[in-house]
């Protein structure tokens, strides 16, 4: 595991027993789902993370404004639009 990596998870070890059960269960859900992930998918993770970090505080509002839309669609108008997105 590389050095960064490493510190920070060491980091959450430590600060791990301090947080709420719900801090705590949340991070469980996290981690447990970054474990079933391909070392491919998990790049692309990464890689999209660090694109979205170099937004702009107003390109981040933009793009969080659209996803609140999209997370309020009901799931058969979430299906149309899945079914006319390019596969990735």
């Amino acid at each position: 595991m590389e050095t960064p990596r490493r510190r920070k998870l060491v980091a959450l070890a430590e600060r791990y027993p301090a947080l709420t059960a719900e801090e705590q269960a949340r991070i469980d859900a996290r981690l447990r789902h970054w474990a079933t992930l391909t070392p491919t998918q998990r790049a692309e993770a990464r890689q999209r993370f660090r694109r979205l970090q170099s937004l702009s505080p107003e390109e981040r509002r933009k793009l969080a404004d659209k996803w609140r839309e999209y997370d309020a669609l009901s799931e058969e108008s979430k299906d149309q639009l899945r079914s006319r997105a390019p596969s990735p």
